[in-house]
């Protein structure tokens, strides 16, 4: 792909929806798209597939998402913002008396869904796409920040010694080791619990350098 290509190309839903029914049109063209993303992966997706899924034209489809890209972006976006909610979610715990162990098990247990085979499959598709649109990665990019900034104040809440700028590099880097258990899981090279395992190895490894 070209990075004309990639400019020209439209990832926002082609009108906003204000009836109910319209609204929820949109809500099952969605739905249906993670179901194929879950069954069949991001390879196999058409706009094509969604339509038939959705049991509407692609005429019909395109009145809503002028592109399959602007269907995965819909969902992309949606998913990280649950990340974001997820991660909030953590600043109401009590981490008073949390070892840096029981504090990596809260926060893999918060975000990663390891129990949800579905739901695993469906974010690996998600970050198979991340990688191949280009339109992506602003998305991905503002979304990094936003999470190693929260980061920094959970590691903050945990009396990390650490100055404010190095905590937030320690947000982004373990922001980063997110994505490197993602791609070996994309890759089929590694199981993503297993991954997820050595993730959290890794972060404990790195915090245990700034003792609390």
């Amino acid at each position: 792909m070209t990075s004309s290509t990639a400019t020209k190309r439209k990832i926002t839903v082609r009108k906003q929806p204000t009836q109910e029914r319209a609204k929820a049109k949109v809500e099952h063209i969605l739905a249906s798209t993670k179901t194929l993303l879950i069954k069949d992966g991001l390879d196999k997706l058409t706009t094509n597939h969604i339509a038939k899924a959705a049991g509407m034209s692609v005429g019909s489809l395109y009145q809503y998402f002028p592109n399959k890209q602007s269907v995965i972006n819909e969902l992309f976006s949606r998913w990280l913002a649950e990340v974001v909610s997820l991660v909030q979610e953590l600043f109401v715990l009590d981490m008073t008396d949390l070892t840096l162990e029981a504090f990596a098990d809260v926060v893999m247990a918060q975000v990663y869904s390891v129990e949800d085979s579905g739901q695993m499959q469906y974010e690996i598709e998600l970050g198979k796409a991340m990688l191949l649109y280009p339109e992506l990665h602003e998305v991905e990019r503002l979304h990094g920040e936003k999470i190693a900034q929260m980061t920094a104040d959970l590691l903050k809440k945990m009396k990390i010694k650490a100055p404010r700028a190095t905590l937030v590099k320690l947000g982004y880097y373990i922001y980063g080791l997110n994505d490197l258990s993602e791609q070996l899981a994309w890759s089929d090279k590694c199981d993503r619990k297993q991954s997820l395992q050595w993730q959290r190895e890794a972060m404990l490894s790195l915090l245990r350098m700034y003792p609390s």
